[in-house]
């Protein structure tokens, strides 16, 4: 097999009792598939089949840290599901997501609102007790999201212990985009990170290697925030240039919505997101007209921020589709982790010529009796 996937186990550092690490600890033998999916800004996640359920019940239960050779990222195991036939008898199957699903699990304590401050040019957050905390950038306030009601005690947290992870965020974006104005009330800690990501078009990736920045600190896990390259000139997949074996487009307008209606309690706000071509906003009617709605729950009539933030992340949710998914070609040009990663701003030259610029959305590896195979997921720029 080419790929090996393992589990994790934490224990003291030698040499230093007060640090804990995880290594490597079993290996699963004998599995009959395994598929490992990277993704940019959402959680990766894994799928493995197996038929003896005993062992690997035994071997990692629900809760249980894995890694894959082929692969950084660290997942935990969330799922058994044993079905049996007659004619293969028992098979489990094993899922689960990356480690940074537990961000679903921990919650954002305050209301805070972020500003661009255009006299001193500096990126601040205020939350509701009147701190304010000047942030370099945007990737910068992810991870500090993330460390400070994730994975440390921040200073500006409810306190809870438990409530600590083995991680440690870090962000690798230099440059500050055009800052928009963000108002957040207290709610699921992944939620505000996933609109960020989203927003700005930033990702997170698992570190499980240690590195320089991780090798002396408790928290064992690297959470980075990146942003991906712009490699449209120099890594051009197509079927006939021996880079894809095979590969199926999508392109849909079936969840697609340009307006939204949101209902508080007989009160109407309605928001807008029509195309913009050659910088000209286009209105649409008619059949190109779609509206959503959507029913708030709290009673915040007046604070239109809120709103709009809910509006923007349903926008995200339903736009126009174009993705693009195929199996990389065993001899590839180019290879993933050194000519390409998830994230970066790649091409696609269909069967007529045309090139149309993609972002490697996800990066999946599957092994089973057919053998080893890799499938990147692209989606176009819209």
């Amino acid at each position: 097999m080419v790929m090996d996937i393992f589990t994790l186990k934490s224990q003291q550092r030698p040499g230093n009792d007060n640090v804990i690490e995880y290594v490597p600890n079993q290996t699963v033998n004998n599995w009959n598939s395994l598929i490992w999916t990277e993704r940019y800004n959402d959680f990766g996640e894994f799928k493995m089949t197996h038929q003896d359920p005993k062992y690997v019940w035994d071997l990692m239960p629900p809760g249980t840290l894995v890694g894959c050779n082929a692969s950084n990222e660290v997942m935990f195991v969330e799922n058994h599901e044993t079905k049996f036939s007659v004619d293969r008898g028992p098979v489990v199957e094993v899922s689960g997501r990356s480690i940074l699903a537990i961000l679903n699990h921990r919650i954002v304590c305050h209301e805070y609102r972020f500003y661009n401050d255009k006299i001193n040019s500096t990126f601040k957050s205020t939350d509701e007790i009147g701190r304010k905390l000047n942030v370099y950038n945007i990737g910068s306030y992810i991870a500090e999201l993330i460390n400070n009601y994730g994975a440390t005690r921040g200073g500006h947290i409810h306190y809870d212990t438990a409530t600590e992870l083995p991680i440690k965020a870090y962000n690798e974006i230099n440059s500050t985009p055009t800052i928009k104005d963000h108002n957040e009330s207290p709610g699921i800690l992944w939620d505000h990170i996933r609109k960020l990501l989203s927003d700005y078009h930033y990702g997170v990736r698992v570190d499980r290697v240690h590195n320089k920045a991780t090798r002396n600190e408790s928290n064992l896990f690297a959470i980075t925030v990146f942003e991906g390259r712009d490699l449209s000139k120099s890594v051009i997949f197509s079927e006939d240039n021996n880079t894809l074996v095979s590969s199926s487009r999508l392109r849909s307008i079936k969840n697609y919505y340009n307006k939204l209606w949101v209902v508080r309690n007989d009160r109407i706000s309605t928001f807008e997101e029509y195309p913009v071509i050659d910088g000209v906003r286009h209105l649409v009617t008619g059949f190109d007209y779609r509206v959503g709605y959507l029913q708030a729950s709290d009673n915040k009539l007046g604070d239109y921020g809120i709103l709009a933030d809910k509006a923007k992340i349903f926008f995200l949710e339903h736009q126009n589709k174009d993705i693009l998914s195929g199996e990389v070609a065993p001899s590839n040009v180019y290879e993933y982790r050194r000519d390409y990663y998830i994230g970066d701003k790649v091409a696609f030259k269909s069967q007529d010529g045309t090139l149309t610029n993609m972002w490697v959305k996800e990066f999946i590896y599957s092994e089973d009796e057919n053998g080893f195979k890799q499938y990147p997921t692209f989606e176009s720029e819209l």
